[in-house]
């Protein structure tokens, strides 16, 4: 009998660890996608216009990302302050053809704390209407 309410004490405080961490995540998006495997239209791309976290914390934000692209056969990159796109940014997405992607990387936050976290980049294809 011991041993199963220890079983079971366990158990209830192994649960409650692990829905503590995720209610506690932290996900950077642009429109709802995140990820390396994103598709969108150049003009939901450009409708979104910012990165947005999605996460229950409260005074977090996020401070810079690189942004990169490839023109003319040479991949360019952009260090972007905040989380909104640059003009260069959203004039690098107008001119990028349908079928190549654009890098969101080196996502930087800050969190509540003031400690930094690096989130994991989203890769996005430009796809057709």
């Amino acid at each position: 009998m011991k041993t199963i309410i220890k079983t079971s004490i366990f158990l209830l405080i192994n649960l409650f660890c692990l829905t503590s961490f995720s209610q506690n995540e932290i996900k950077v998006t642009i429109a709802g996608n995140s990820g390396d495997k994103v598709t969108m239209t150049r003009e939901d791309l450009l409708k979104a216009g910012e990165l947005t976290l999605e996460t229950k914390e409260t005074n977090c934000s996020i401070s810079s990302f690189t942004f990169s692209w490839s023109e003319n056969g040479f991949t360019k990159e952009i260090f972007v302050k905040g989380n909104k796109f640059s003009e260069i940014a959203i004039e690098a997405i107008k001119k990028t053809p349908i079928g190549v992607k654009v890098y969101f990387e080196n996502i930087q936050l800050i969190l509540a704390d003031g400690k930094t976290k690096n989130m994991p980049s989203i890769i996005i294809k430009l796809v057709e209407k």
